[in-house]
């Protein structure tokens, strides 16, 4: 599948949950509520106002029922060719939103760019968000879910320095299977063979 053809994918997976990826248009929304109060304290809504009209960053949000549900924040590094995925954050409102956020913000990178092929990132977070009063033992298992989560879909990661790394084609087959899984790939047409009508002679 092409890039164009994946991207649509995504959206007809969201379109069936009334939803749509956009480019993030600096609207108020609550950071908080959405990303968790660690991830806020580093990508509060002043950061993401003043950034995302700036090339060197993609920031996408996706909407439903005009209530941004998730959003991706990545910063593009084209001499270096990879895109950095700085902040993923979703309200668990619909199923996989915030992988197929950060797969969305990559392969539309890429499309504009095939030479930044690579997705990296910091898995500093957790599986479910962390929050301040998270014991460190806690910390600890959130992480390493997260960190899971990455290796099961594929990504290189470095565990003593909590980094993902996703390379095009392995991101393009993630896309490839949800679209499969979550009913979005378009079926082929099977054709009917019509059978040629033989007439007997007498």
């Amino acid at each position: 599948m092409s890039n164009k053809e994946l991207l649509e994918s995504i959206n007809r997976i969201l379109s069936k949950n009334d939803a749509q990826i956009l480019k993030y248009d600096g609207r108020d929304f609550d950071v908080d509520a959405l990303c968790g109060e660690v991830i806020a304290s580093t990508c509060d809504l002043d950061f993401l106002q003043s950034s995302y009209e700036d090339d060197e960053y993609i920031v996408l949000m996706c909407l439903k029922d005009d209530e941004i549900v998730a959003i991706f924040f990545g910063e593009i590094y084209e001499d270096d060719n990879y895109l950095e995925s700085s902040y993923t954050c979703s309200s668990g409102k619909i199923r996989k939103i915030g992988e197929l956020m950060r797969y969305y913000g990559f392969i539309s990178v890429n499309e504009n760019n095939p030479s930044i092929a690579i997705m990296s990132g910091s898995a500093s977070g957790g599986i479910p968000a962390q929050k301040p009063d998270d014991s460190p033992r806690t910390e600890k298992k959130k992480n390493e879910k997260l960190l899971d989560y990455h290796i099961k879909r594929g990504a290189a990661v470095n565990r003593d320095n909590k980094l993902f790394s996703y390379a095009i084609d392995t991101v393009k087959k993630n896309v490839e299977k949800l679209a499969s899984e979550l009913g979005s790939a378009k079926k082929n047409k099977k054709r009917s063979k019509k059978k040629s009508k033989k007439t007997k002679k007498n």
